[in-house]
């Protein structure tokens, strides 16, 4: 009894210390990917105070990027230069990012998205940050997003074929060091794909 006694104490202290170390590098990665979060919603909190006109101007915006002032002020109740005054103070404050026409993939030979999830070898900073920087290189990445879970970042590539995306894998994806899986989930059908926020206004 006293050497199983002996050798289980021996496989505790080897298990508790195995679980504090990952606790440890846990620890470690949670405060790096919380510093980046907090860093990035820093970079893009508004400096702008909305009411009601601003978000059924950005409404309207959303809708139909080419409407006139003319016509834009006189859906939301303005007249013509105040409304212009909004718009750009909506555009200089960064909450009116551009203006952009919205593509039929499939026109233009590109009917394929793929979802990625990605996870990394480490998440300490450095690695969110080399990864991100690699990824805003390639053109096929529409989105980006560190995730919580089980995956470090999900990415939605475009690509012509299935050969297309093999390439993508093979000569950009998998060559990031930091890299450490991969899945990726192809799609089948298109049912919502949205590109106006809901404001809360008509």
């Amino acid at each position: 009894m006293a050497r199983s006694h002996r050798g289980f104490g021996r496989i505790s202290v080897a298990f508790l210390l195995r679980q504090a170390i990952a606790n440890s590098i846990a620890k470690q990665s949670i405060s790096a990917i919380n510093e980046h979060l907090i860093e990035i919603k820093e970079q893009n909190m508004p400096a702008i105070n909305l009411d009601k006109t601003d978000l059924k101007i950005l409404h309207h915006l959303q809708s139909d990027g080419r409407i006139s002032n003319a016509e834009l002020a006189d859906t939301v109740g303005l007249s013509p230069s105040p409304c212009l005054r909004r718009v750009r103070a909506l555009e200089e404050a960064g909450v009116l990012r551009r203006y952009a026409g919205l593509v039929d993939p499939r026109a233009v030979g590109l009917p394929i998205s793929v979802f990625v999830n990605v996870s990394l070898r480490s998440q300490e900073r450095a690695s969110l940050e080399e990864f991100e920087r690699q990824i805003l290189q390639y053109r096929e990445v529409m989105e980006c997003y560190l995730m919580t879970g089980g995956f470090d970042y999900m990415l939605r590539v475009v690509v012509p074929d299935l050969d297309s995306y093999q390439r993508f894998l093979a000569d950009k994806l998998t060559r990031i060091k930091s890299v450490a899986n991969i899945q990726s989930s192809m799609t089948l059908k298109q049912v919502v794909y949205k590109t106006e926020l809901p404001l809360g206004v008509e």
